[in-house]
């Protein structure tokens, strides 16, 4: 009867590893999101300076 009782459910070490993989995925997430608007703001910059070097050979 005990080995069966140990069977059923998750142990709370299982569930904190899961949590700690989780939390480390999501904070990666999140990395990725800042630096791509970071990316897309310099994108955004070099997109109006090209464009007003270009209105100022004209």
């Amino acid at each position: 009867m005990s080995s069966r009782r140990a069977q059923v459910g998750m142990t709370l070490v299982e569930i904190l590893i899961t949590v700690i993989i989780l939390a480390s995925g999501l904070l990666g997430m999140a990395a990725l999101q800042t630096r791509s608007i970071s990316y897309n703001n310099v994108a955004c910059l070099n997109s109006l300076s090209n464009i007003i070097a270009y209105d100022m050979l004209d």
